[in-house]
């Protein structure tokens, strides 16, 4: 039973890690975008 608990936040954990991911690589796809706007 606490085997499956763990199991569950570490699921979560990773979910996060995912998002957090997708996040960093929207980021890193905008930034040269956003730095070509903020020269004009």
């Amino acid at each position: 039973m606490e085997f499956l608990l763990h199991l569950r936040e570490l699921s979560n954990s990773v979910n996060f890690f995912h998002v957090f991911l997708r996040v960093e690589l929207i980021l890193s796809l905008l930034n040269p975008i956003v730095q070509t706007h903020l020269r004009k």
